[in-house]
């Protein structure tokens, strides 16, 4: 059989291709860039490898680690597991330190937030309250709101929701708590501590986001008889009668029974408008509401470093750091600003300077550092509206034999890896099933 195309060479883009190599479907991953990875590559800026932007991988990312085995790559040669900690400093409050234990779930959250330290006895029963209702409701919202409505209805005290949902809403969703989904965001927190205490852990990286996948799903997929072409922009999908013939990548025509789309958003809209029978979904996609992240990366000298492999930050343009000497990069600091904010329209040296001196505020004891420099993802995720569920588009295009797979899928969970993966092997699903193939379970 002639190889399915899979459009794009990003984390959802090679979990197909994985999930279809896994089952001895010959696959042509084409990559318009120079290096896979997508929005979650690996870059070199000034000499330095550093990552597009900083991610944080949890326990609860299954279909990741399993694509991962099926990879042949060791977690614990990755990643460093550990139960949740979450550390959080502030001016204006005590600093809140939150530990899981491995307890069972929910146990484990109701004891972490019952133990936690820097929160009043009222802030810590209000969160206990809140999480048993939560538990009680089975983690179902009848009708979906703002988190700030969400949070107001369960009379969560404003100090709690600055120092501790505020930073989590914008670390799960990308997305400010007056327009954040309350549903979405339940969905996370059902997937991370209901099922297992282990779901909740942390997957602190040794290394960059291209050790972490990219280059483990190249070597899977070529080493199964698939092919990678980075450098490849397909500018076309070629149909015939409803069905998907093939797609023009550099001006060449590829022939293929299946195409799988695996580009961002904006790039897929544009893509699928030139389709008659697609035009109603690229404007549905075209019509996603966009987010940018905004990594900063200090280099400070080699002694710098966190009280915790990362730490939040409220009150200030920074929100979360993260130490990178796991990484092999002792001294760097990355530095990650979720969601839109005046921020997005500073120039870079201005921004880079405004966080030196936050930074110098909070850790008045650190040397001057020795370089910064800021990455902007401007299209980096979907806004998670309330009701975004509704806007979010299934994988089989109105196209015989093509699908769609991207994080902004309609997976129910906000624009995460996890959800870029899970989208990649539906799409691989759905050919499979196509081809009489059953798809089979991943390794836990």
């Amino acid at each position: 059989m002639k190889p399915v195309i899979i459009v794009g060479g990003g984390w959802a883009g090679l979990a197909a291709g994985i999930e279809l190599c896994r089952h001895g479907v010959p696959v042509d991953v084409l990559e318009a860039g120079h290096t896979l990875g997508g929005r979650a590559r690996t870059v070199r800026i000034n000499g330095q490898e550093i990552d597009n932007g900083q991610h944080l991988l949890l326990g609860a990312y299954h279909e990741y680690l399993g694509l991962l085995k099926v990879a042949g790559a060791s977690e614990s040669a990755l990643f460093e597991r550990r139960p949740m900690e979450l550390l959080i400093r502030s001016h204006t409050h005590k600093p809140v330190h939150i530990a899981l234990t491995r307890s069972p779930t929910p146990v484990n959250l109701v004891q972490g937030l019952r133990t936690s330290s820097g929160l009043s006895v009222t802030e810590r029963l209000q969160a206990v309250r809140f999480c048993m209702a939560l538990v009680m409701s089975h983690f179902k919202l009848e009708h979906d709101m703002s988190m700030n409505a969400w949070l107001s209805n369960h009379r969560q005290p404003t100090s709690l929701v600055e120092t501790v949902w505020e930073p989590l809403c914008l670390a799960a969703l990308n997305t400010h708590l007056n327009e954040a989904s309350a549903r979405v965001f339940l969905h996370v927190i059902e997937r991370v501590f209901v099922h297992k205490a282990s779901d909740s852990d942390l997957l602190l990286s040794r290394t960059a986001l291209g050790s972490a996948f990219p280059e483990p799903a190249r070597e899977y997929i070529e080493k199964s008889g698939g092919r990678i072409q980075t450098r490849h922009r397909v500018t076309d999908i070629v149909t015939e009668k409803g069905r998907v013939t093939g797609v023009i990548a550099n001006n060449e025509r590829l022939h293929s029974e299946h195409v799988v789309v695996a580009i961002p958003p904006t790039g897929c809209a544009r893509l699928l408008a030139r389709q008659n029978s697609c035009l109603d979904l690229a404007q549905q996609i075209d019509t996603l509401p966009e987010a940018p992240i905004c990594t900063v990366y200090i280099q400070y000298p080699p002694q710098v470093d966190l009280d915790a492999p990362f730490i939040g930050l409220t009150g200030a343009t920074a929100q979360w750091l993260f130490d990178r000497r796991r990484n092999g990069q002792p001294g760097l600091i990355a530095v990650v600003i979720s969601g839109r904010g005046a921020h997005m329209e500073m120039h870079k040296t201005a921004l880079c300077r405004k966080i030196i001196d936050e930074l110098a505020a909070f850790f008045p004891h650190w040397p001057k550092p020795i370089t910064s420099q800021a990455i902007r993802e401007k299209q980096a995720t979907f806004i998670c509206k309330p009701e975004i569920q509704d806007s979010r588009p299934e994988n089989a295009l109105p196209l015989h034999g093509g699908w769609l797979a991207g994080d902004f899928t309609a997976t129910g969970y906000p624009a995460t890896l996890e959800g870029a993966v899970r989208s990649g092997r539906a799409a691989a699903a759905g050919i499979l099933r196509s081809l009489n193939v059953t798809p089979q379970p991943l390794p836990r």
